[in-house]
């Protein structure tokens, strides 16, 4: 179909939210905890919700272009996939919101900090499925970028700024790879000695 500002704002916004800040958000916990142990989370969340609102923001301004175009809405599987994963990317921040807290016995429980108590079998399950699920949603943005550069003319150079935003993405988990081991000895040099190590001084 022919391409106007619409579609092209919709193809910008969407590889913004799907190949930079999605991708960011997704790669915080896993290369950015050990150096930023009590703001990763800060990051994950202003990440992640910055891409939900530019999703609905391309959402509609694909919705407003359909329209005026006088095309019929959702009437393929990239307007189908796109509805479902926008309805996907609202939930998973409820999900995220609902992490179910650490647990360990109630006796120690204040005697350890939070970040060394024992996760509980729903904290584990729950931190697998909301890693994979976000990590789904961002293949098929992969597939729907593919997609709908394929129903459009002249979208191909969208290829280029999704690879761009997707290696900035990959560069900053890159950076917290590097600095995590960094932060990790700072911790461990920072951190009160052991009973063990008391005994035997």
């Amino acid at each position: 179909m022919p391409v106007h500002g619409g579609h092209l704002a919709h193809g910008l916004l969407l590889c913004l939210a799907w190949a930079l800040l999605f991708p960011s958000g997704a790669v915080t916990p896993r290369f950015w905890k050990a150096r930023w142990p009590t703001t990763w989370l800060k990051f994950h969340k202003i990440l992640n919700l910055s891409a939900v609102a530019l999703t609905l923001i391309g959402v509609v301004v694909q919705i407003v272009a359909t329209q005026r175009d006088g095309s019929p809405h959702f009437a393929h599987t990239h307007a189908i996939l796109g509805l479902t994963l926008t309805v996907a990317v609202v939930l998973q921040p409820v999900y995220g919101y609902l992490r179910p807290p650490k647990k360990t016995s109630p006796g120690r429980r204040a005697q350890l900090p939070v970040r060394v108590q024992s996760p509980s079998t729903k904290r584990v399950a729950w931190k697998w499925s909301h890693m994979l699920i976000g990590y789904g949603m961002i293949g098929i943005g992969v597939f729907q970028l593919i997609s709908g550069i394929r129903l459009s003319w002249g979208l191909e150079s969208l290829y280029g700024v999704y690879g761009g935003l997707f290696g900035l993405a990959m560069l900053w988990g890159l950076v917290g790879f590097m600095l995590a081991p960094k932060a990790s000895a700072k911790a461990a040099e920072d951190a009160p000695p052991s009973r063990v190590g008391i005994m035997a001084n």
